[in-house]
């Protein structure tokens, strides 16, 4: 098991679900988890 590679896509998973509550924060859409 490549865990550089497991941590490299968990720390991308991470900033993209943080980059989306910021803009769901922004424009106010609802509670996270609301698609």
């Amino acid at each position: 098991v490549d865990e550089t590679g497991l941590n490299e896509v968990f720390g991308r998973r991470m900033a993209q679900v943080h980059r989306l509550l910021r803009i769901g924060a922004r424009y106010d859409v609802g509670p996270p988890g609301v698609q």
